[in-house]
């Protein structure tokens, strides 16, 4: 994409080890000498946006050969993890945000080692990678996504949409993944209230076409009558934004009676876009959808402790399948909190 942008001639592509010009002979003795030696923890990506002494010298050696005022903030490394976002034992917090056409030898959108981040509202489209077009998780990553949207990503190997490492534990709820290639989600974690195209086990998941306004133009919209229209479920977004990816209000109440999700009075939409009906305001912890957190929630959470019995169990608001002390402590924190 970049060489598309700004020509090839203005990038010089080191992806991959396949640089588009010749190193010098010094290049590869020190190449060599540190293969032989390496330093203690020496195998592991760079930063997102490059070392900042490589940037440096960088912007030194094109300032020179071409007069211009480079700086290092005008330079960005592309190293062989994430593409778009590489976090190495990190917890970012990634809220409306678009991840299109990068590209890397793991994860092309975005790229865990070792994080734990929560990626909210977000759309990860035409991404490609070795592993993990669209995202990949390892080294004992933990990311939580919600209300994300993949679809036109591509893995060589798998996990067009996601992959993950058999020691890791994604949490995935309220998302759309389709139109990945080979393959949407590769590995393991917990994945619940999305479409998943191909299917995946998980409460609440769905394999049915999405129904995008127009995703031959990135509009990934949903269309009246998609099945991923109050299909996700509220407790996974409440509290965290009140909007979805365009600003919108997240819980619209829509012209359809049926609401395949699980929330109260209105149901939240799966996908990075709600589809929009009259706003109406959800509070987490009003189980009753009375639009204030009070005894008669306490009174309901207490009758349904222990294990949930009921795939919509509104009392576990930490959505961990039971209803516990950590929600009786979330109820209480948002006590008597009026829209």
């Amino acid at each position: 994409k970049l060489k598309r942008e700004r020509g090839e001639e203005n990038v010089f592509d080191l992806s991959l080890g396949n640089p588009v010009m010749e190193p010098p002979a010094e290049f590869f003795d020190a190449l060599r000498a540190y293969a032989d030696a390496p330093p203690a923890g020496a195998h592991r990506y760079m930063p997102n946006a490059g070392y900042p002494e490589t940037r440096a010298a960088v912007a030194g050696a094109l300032a020179g050969d071409t007069g211009l005022p480079y700086e290092p903030q005008h330079v960005m490394m592309c190293g062989g993890a994430g593409g778009g976002l590489s976090n190495d034992g990190e917890i970012p917090v990634v809220t409306n945000c678009t991840f299109i056409e990068n590209s890397a030898d793991v994860g092309g959108g975005m790229s865990n080692d070792l994080s734990d981040p929560t990626v909210t509202n977000c759309t990860f489209v035409g991404n490609s990678a070795r592993l993990g077009g669209g995202m990949i998780n390892y080294g004992g990553s933990c990311p939580t996504v919600t209300n994300c949207t993949f679809s036109e990503n591509t893995a060589s190997s798998v996990g067009g949409g996601m992959n993950t490492g058999s020691g890791d534990t994604p949490t995935v709820i309220n998302c759309i993944l389709w139109g990945d290639s080979p393959d949407e989600f590769f590995g393991t974690g917990t994945v619940a209230y999305s479409n998943i195209q191909g299917g995946w086990p998980g409460t609440g998941n769905i394999d049915a076409a999405p129904m995008f306004v127009d995703p031959d133009n990135s509009d990934f919209r949903l269309q009246t009558g998609s099945p991923g229209i109050d299909a996700g479920h509220n407790w996974a977004i409440a509290g965290i934004t009140d909007t979805d990816l365009d600003g919108n209000p997240r819980f619209a109440a829509d012209r359809i009676d049926f609401d395949p999700g699980c929330g109260i009075p209105v149901v939240v939409d799966m996908g990075a876009y709600e589809y929009q009906g009259e706003p109406f305001p959800v509070k987490l912890g009003d189980i009753d959808g009375d639009g204030i957190v009070g005894i008669v929630d306490f009174l309901a959470l207490l009758a349904g402790w222990g294990p949930c019995v009921e795939q919509c169990c509104l009392a576990d608001l930490d959505l961990d399948g039971k209803v516990g002390i950590v929600d009786f402590l979330t109820l209480l924190a948002n006590w008597d909190s009026r829209p």
